[in-house]
């Protein structure tokens, strides 16, 4: 058993706080330091645009010497050091039973981590709400998810919810028809991924009556022919799942350009009546425009 007990903001994190927080202990799970995420978070603190870093250390209730483990945040530590910069920082403490409670915790708090995200997109967004801005879309995909779901967002506030449902009403009917419980979960899956989803929406603000018909095509795979792209883009979307943050292809890594390339590809393909073998559409080669331009 597990108890989450204080949270305390830090106004002031400091490079030297957060080495003394990666000298702790640390779970055997958690997944080793990736330098490409963390050089990603040097730049978001170089430009200002960090969130505060979510930091978790768990102690064992019974443990005399009150031993400290760190099971959330190395990322962030690893970042703020190279960065060299003070930053913001949430500490939420845990106290934990055993050190399998430990990793419940672990599990429970990287999941929250993401909803706190959320909401802080939706609590920026709702400030100045511009669909063409990139970010935007995954506040779209969760507000009208709930709202297809009928289920509350206990993490937002009613407010800012309200706000931003408001301004999501033209796409309900449209998602709604994409993603409608009737259709098999695993049809759905991948397409209501955000990294896809955007340029669901995308293509969608673009031509509305073609875009439904084609991502409909894509999620069911029905009464497709020979190097109809919706067919090709499926066959290609099909081995796709999610490892970590990270979109993997069978047992190879791909980016989100390069996933986003591939989209455009099919979808211009479609719009334009063309017939093809394969998505022919490479990661060094230009990100394509969205037709109609």
């Amino acid at each position: 058993m597990f108890k989450f007990k204080t949270s305390v903001p830090q106004a002031v994190f400091t490079p030297q706080d957060a080495q003394n927080l990666l000298n702790l202990n640390h779970l055997n799970i958690q997944r080793n330091i990736k330098k490409k995420h963390v050089g990603d978070l040097v730049d978001i603190i170089h430009k200002g645009e960090d969130r505060p870093a979510e930091i978790c250390i768990a102690f064992l209730k019974h443990d005399a010497e009150n031993t400290a483990t760190m099971i959330n945040g190395q990322h962030f530590c690893t970042a703020i050091i190279k960065a060299n910069k003070n930053v913001k920082a949430n500490i939420t403490y845990c106290e934990c039973e055993t050190e399998e409670d430990m990793r419940d915790a672990y599990a429970t708090f990287d999941s929250d981590e993401k909803k706190r995200n959320l909401n802080e997109l939706i609590l920026v967004q709702a400030k100045n709400l511009d669909f063409k801005v990139k970010v935007t879309n995954t506040v779209i995909l969760m507000v009208v998810k709930a709202e297809i779901e009928n289920r509350e967002m206990s993490h937002v506030r009613k407010s800012v919810k309200a706000k931003v449902t408001k301004s999501c009403l033209t796409h309900i009917s449209f998602i709604a028809g994409m993603f409608p419980r009737t259709v098999p979960s695993e049809n759905k899956e991948i397409l209501f991924h955000t990294a896809i989803f955007e340029i669901i929406l995308r293509t969608w603000t673009k031509q509305k009556i073609k875009s439904e018909k084609f991502w409909k095509a894509v999620r069911d795979g029905a009464n497709l022919t020979p190097r109809d792209p919706a067919l090709v883009l499926r066959t290609f979307l099909a081995p796709l799942f999610w490892k970590n943050g990270r979109i993997m292809r069978f047992q190879n890594e791909i980016s989100k350009d390069t996933l986003h390339k591939k989209l455009i590809y099919a979808w211009n393909a479609y719009y334009l009546g063309q017939k093809i073998k394969d998505l022919a559409i490479h990661e060094s080669d230009p990100m394509p425009d969205i037709l109609p331009i």
